[in-house]
């Protein structure tokens, strides 16, 4: 298979890619989702109750902000969510390693195999982490030293109120920021296949990274503009989708206590019946919005999972194309 040339032929070839191999594509991502947002979920809530309880404790009222950042409270919830992040990311990597590397079989014409992925999850697993190493290296470490720099000046140098030497850290981390918007408009759409290209030639070196980088050259425009057409329509689809969910969800909620209350107002003794009603809505409210965040969950999936197929597809054909002459790309149809 070859992927096509214009943007649209690719939209088509991915929703082919996608309907053909629908279970051993969607499943796996839906799982992670559902698992990964239940996860965020209650630890956001035990955070959220610390942080409260973090805020209201007296002997940290009177603090200076040094002191307050320095505290073993505001350690622990930095390292909470640091942890949290390691936890998320180690959860997300192997189940973007086991879809790409789905694609790349049924791209191949290669029959999907699901122990077999998994096997390959688990081998690559600490190689991926690699790629990524590489991706963030290239988009966000310049940034990140230069922010721990100025936060660690400003913050330390606050202490003995040194005024010159924190407004020096407080432009650094200005700057660190500015660097850090720069880099990540350019040089993440340049690293943007990186993981697409390890996972498809089975090579997390280095080397493979940077070919990955030099396949989107002079190709920025046309990369932004073809992700976020899609990008754009998709997500504007799922806002009307849950809108609709949300409207539905409400109505029925309005229409059933405009039901009750008519009915208790004409007999008295329904009375009862409809605070008896109101309680039971309230005790499966929790239940009720279970199914709509479930549903939601789903058409969320399902768009970000053919995501992923239509940027393995477009890789591909940059891929083809950076092995054409100059004069046969400046003839091409596909203006995106």
């Amino acid at each position: 298979m070859e992927a096509k040339e214009g943007v649209l032929d690719r939209v088509e070839q991915s929703f082919e890619i996608y309907k053909n191999n629908f279970k051993v594509l969607f499943i796996p991502m839906f799982l992670y989702s559902f698992v990964s947002t239940v996860l965020t979920v209650i630890t956001t809530y035990i955070f959220i109750k610390y942080v409260q309880g973090f805020l209201e404790n007296e002997e940290l009222s009177g603090m200076k902000i040094y002191e307050l950042l320095y505290s073993p409270q505001s350690i622990t919830i930095i390292i909470g969510w640091i942890i949290l992040l390691i936890i998320y990311i180690t959860l997300y990597i192997p189940f973007v390693i086991w879809l790409i590397k789905t694609v790349s079989q049924t791209y191949k014409w290669e029959k999907p195999n699901w122990k077999t992925n998994l096997n390959y999850w688990f081998k690559n697993l600490l190689n991926a982490f690699k790629t990524y190493w590489y991706i963030f290296a290239y988009v966000a470490l310049i940034p990140a030293l230069l922010f721990i720099i100025g936060w660690v000046l400003t913050l330390y140098w606050m202490q003995y109120n040194q005024d010159n030497i924190t407004t020096i850290g407080g432009v650094i981390v200005w700057i660190s920021l500015i660097i850090f918007l720069v880099f990540m408009v350019y040089r993440w759409t340049r690293s943007a296949f990186a993981i697409q290209s390890a996972v498809d030639k089975d090579t997390y070196s280095k080397t493979n990274f940077k070919q990955s980088v030099e396949v989107t050259q002079n190709k920025f425009w046309r990369i932004i503009w073809n992700v976020m057409l899609i990008w754009f329509i998709g997500w504007l689809a799922i806002g009307m989708i849950q809108w609709a969910i949300n409207w539905v969800t409400a109505s029925m909620w309005m229409w059933f206590d405009q039901l009750f209350s008519s009915v208790s107002n004409s007999w008295d003794n329904l009375n009862e019946l409809q605070g008896t009603f109101k309680e039971i809505l309230g005790n499966y409210s929790l239940f009720w919005s279970l199914i709509t965040w479930t549903i939601q969950t789903v058409i969320q999936t399902l768009f970000s999972v053919f995501m992923l197929v239509f940027l393995y597809i477009f890789y591909k054909r940059l891929e083809v194309e950076s092995g054409e002459s100059v004069s046969t790309l400046s003839g091409s149809t596909d203006e995106l």
